[in-house]
């Protein structure tokens, strides 16, 4: 199993965002924990990024492992 790491970060990446959508906020440079309500494109943007940056090294993991086969 290469890149282990990967598939470690994209699943930290995953919860981080399940978490930020179920307490409805997400942390802020500068401004600590805000709510979406406080900031809702800031929210929007980061849970976007966080999503798109865990499923993208789950992916890579996928294809590392499974180019071999």
């Amino acid at each position: 199993m290469k890149f282990l790491g990967s598939l470690f970060l994209g699943l930290c990446f995953l919860i981080y965002a399940l978490y930020c959508h179920q307490n409805g906020g997400s942390h802020h440079k500068g401004r600590g924990w805000v709510t979406k309500e406080e900031a809702p494109k800031t929210h929007i943007f980061n849970m976007i990024l966080i999503i798109v940056i865990g499923l993208s090294q789950i992916i890579f993991f996928a294809y590392a492992n499974l180019k071999d086969l």
